[in-house]
């Protein structure tokens, strides 16, 4: 356990930077010292935050992990292999939501696409505030987007205007290639935006239905796809205490035990709800009052003390669940320990960290060694790392190239020929839409935009789409629905007698 003086961070921040550096400078030992693969480590978090200050910090030292594990580093989470958390995806995404968008609706999703495309293109200062000023922001929001070639390339701006039109595999194919997203310094993108690529296909697969619909399928399915993750696959895992459950590793690293135990998990829960009649309320059943220590001294401090007890009771067993992951080696690092006591310390006894110290510096016969705020128990000896098991012809692909022939095929500003992406079938389909849900003649123009947002109709065949809408309203039989009804029905599912 390496405990941390609390005046070396800082009051501000609930991670420790020096935590996460003392980490990374352990798991430099156990690969080049100890003889551990990077496989045999695992990193163990309680929140989101925690892990990327941690990924951030590896990536930091990545030259001088890789020279201790004799090979390139890496490292892998449970969220990062999301495809929806890599930057270039957020980014594409973003960029087919401005698509989709009324242009008095597109400041959100341009300025997203800025700053997004910013970060990528300066992953250096990724953890900095992205490099525009005040003004830069008023005009992406306000401009007209063939303006703003200083913050998007070219040819999107000149473009924008006819990609809604285009098919979906084609229209990613484009924006890739504009933004530059699979090559250079961005090949880290290019396994989370062939994934990307792989879930349009499989939307795509029963029928181009524009990006309306494809982004509607993305925020109920697609958001939560991730990578797959190699069972052999060498890298040192970070992952939270509550999803290593039931986990084993070699080696364990703790790297922020400065649990407050009087916290609940999770989310803070700033409501507790107690008996109303002991306070003299009795035409309530129950009552919301905020939880704090106030309430020790009111008619519901035997709520408080009670939920003061779970809370003790759940920190202690996320440690339990922490510290027995390992099978080898644990490694606790304590940040904002209180290593020389002070008078009136009023947190001292609700920070698990102080209570660890505490515990075994007053134990003598704990057989722990406390040296220079390092408390150890037992030792790690060297060892000959054998010969890896891993599979190490895994293909790497540095640059993500874009099919030209295939995208000439929907080139249709230039040849005006759909090729195979068939314009009767995909008039039907809108024409269908439309019919379904019409009740008024009035609305055929609405309608009609909407399908022109959304990617399905061409600006030069709205006449022709309305005029074929009219001429089946127009039917003798149909037309005289609309004149004569009360009200109507679009397309319904309807059961008929002896009918399944």
């Amino acid at each position: 356990m390496q405990f941390l003086n609390k005046e070396d961070d800082s009051e501000s921040e609930d991670e420790s930077p020096v935590a996460a550096i003392h980490s990374v400078n352990k798991i430099i030992e156990l690969l080049s010292v100890h003889g551990f693969f990077m496989k045999d480590i695992c990193v163990l978090v309680k929140t989101n935050r925690e892990a990327e200050i941690m990924i951030s910090a590896l990536l930091d030292r990545q030259d001088d992990l890789s020279a201790a594990a004799g090979k390139t580093f890496q490292v892998i989470s449970g969220d990062a292999l999301k495809i929806s958390s890599n930057l270039a995806v957020q980014l594409l995404i973003n960029i087919f939501r401005m698509l989709v968008a009324r242009e008095d609706e597109q400041a959100i999703y341009r300025a997203t696409c800025a700053r997004l495309y910013s970060q990528i293109n300066n992953p250096e200062g990724m953890d900095e505030k992205v490099a525009l000023t005040a003004q830069d922001w008023m005009d992406i929001a306000s401009q007209p987007i063939q303006n703003l070639t200083s913050y998007f390339p070219e040819d999107f701006c000149n473009g924008f205007e006819n990609f809604r039109q285009l098919p979906m595999t084609s229209l990613m194919e484009r924006m890739v290639q504009f933004f530059g997203l699979g090559t250079g310094r961005n090949e880290n993108h290019i396994p989370f935006i062939m994934a990307l690529r792989d879930q349009i296909g499989v939307f795509a697969g029963g029928g181009d239905q524009g990006l309306g619909r494809f982004l509607e399928w993305w925020d109920e399915e697609g958001l939560n796809k991730a990578l797959p993750n190699a069972d052999d696959q060498d890298a040192v895992q970070i992952m939270t205490i509550h999803k290593s459950k039931g986990l084993e590793f070699k080696a364990v690293i703790i790297p922020f035990l400065n649990w407050k135990l009087n916290i609940p998990s999770g989310f803070i829960k700033k409501i507790l709800w107690v008996n109303a009649g002991q306070a003299g309320f009795e035409n309530f059943s129950t009552l919301p009052v905020d939880y704090s220590s106030k309430l020790a001294s009111t008619a519901f401090a035997r709520e408080y003390f009670e939920e003061m007890l779970l809370n003790y009771m759940d920190a202690l067993n996320t440690l339990y669940v922490a510290t027995t992951r390992a099978r080898e080696y644990l490694y606790l690092v304590c940040p904002k320990t209180t290593t020389v006591e002070k008078k009136k310390e009023s947190t001292v006894k609700n920070e698990l960290q102080n209570i660890l110290l505490n515990l075994f510096k007053n134990e003598e016969e704990s057989g722990f060694v406390l040296e220079e705020n390092l408390m150890s128990f037992g030792e790690l000896r060297p060892a000959v790392k054998k010969a890896s098991e891993i599979n190490e012809s895994a293909i790497k692909v540095s640059n993500y190239y874009v099919n030209e022939r295939l995208t000439s095929k929907f080139n249709y500003q230039k040849n005006n020929d759909d090729g195979w992406f068939n314009a009767r079938q995909r008039k039907g389909v809108v024409l269908h839409g439309i019919l379904e849900t019409i009740t008024d003649l009035k609305d055929l123009d609405k309608l009609i935009s909407v399908k022109m947002q959304e990617g399905l109709i061409r600006r030069s065949e709205r006449d022709e789409v309305k005029q074929a809408v009219i001429d089946v309203i127009n039917q003798q039989e149909i037309a005289e629905w609309f004149k004569n009804s009360k009200s109507i029905i679009s397309e319904r599912d309807m059961i008929l007698e002896g009918e399944k």
